[in-house]
């Protein structure tokens, strides 16, 4: 083969490997930039939650967004997901459930029975977050018997947390729970009229829907009534 021949594949050879190359840097290129045009990638966080709390956000009454200890508590909808796969107390026992999607099953001695956690019914705003009014109900193996309650979880910078419930009937229809300062208090106040201090106290009013006097309890609830109870230091009593 002549110089000159092997010269000219040579230089078609190299012609053809710079054509290669700027095809593969193009191609690189574009794959860049399909993530910037919203193709969805994958990220770690990094940010700490050993717990497995995602750090979901909402927006608040006043349009903006507060997230505390991996969770928006300005949110209801935030607060009865987590709620509703936390730790709760069974009254009047020492017995601890863990709830799943709001249900839980317990057993103490011989008495075995069920928890469902429902809806929020009241939320007060605090010196240190919220405290969260949700209705609950406790059947009995073997019993017709619905015990409806008020839980109260306490959602401040540590997180939700389950701390007490007071009974209100068997089988009513709990409507609502409303806070109002306590004039028996002299503890600090926050400032703020529409937080209430639950380290001084407050009055937690609780609407519900009862029987006419004399009416079988599968009567369907009807009459209006309230129960006032206190909340200090997140719990609630009669």
């Amino acid at each position: 083969m002549s110089s000159t021949a092997r010269n000219t594949i040579i230089g078609i050879v190299a012609v053809i490997v710079v054509i290669v190359l700027i095809f593969a840097f193009k191609g690189s290129e574009n794959t860049a930039l399909d993530n910037d045009n919203g193709v969805a990638t994958t990220s770690v966080n990094t940010s700490g939650n050993s717990n497995g709390a995602s750090n979901s956000t909402g927006k608040n009454n006043s349009g903006g967004t507060k997230t505390i200890s991996g969770i928006n508590i300005d949110s209801n909808e935030v607060l009865a997901d987590v709620m509703k796969n936390e730790l709760v107390r069974i009254p009047q026992t020492g017995v601890d459930v863990a709830l799943t999607n709001g249900v839980g099953l317990y057993k103490e001695g011989s008495v075995e029975g069920s928890v469902n956690l429902g809806n929020i019914v009241g939320k007060v705003k605090t010196e240190s977050g919220y405290d969260v009014f949700v209705q609950m109900a406790f059947t009995k193996k073997g019993s017709l018997g619905i015990q409806q309650y008020v839980a109260l979880f306490s959602a401040t910078s540590l997180g939700v947390k389950f701390t007490s419930a007071v009974l209100v009937g068997d089988r009513v229809t709990i409507q609502s729970v409303v806070g109002s300062e306590d004039p028996s208090t002299t503890g600090p106040h926050p400032s703020g009229s529409s937080a209430m201090s639950s380290l001084a106290g407050y009055i937690a009013t609780i609407n519900y829907l009862d029987r006419k006097n004399g009416e079988a309890l599968t009567a369907t609830p009807s009459v209006a009534k309230t129960l006032s109870t206190h909340v200090k230091s997140h719990i609630i009593s009669k």
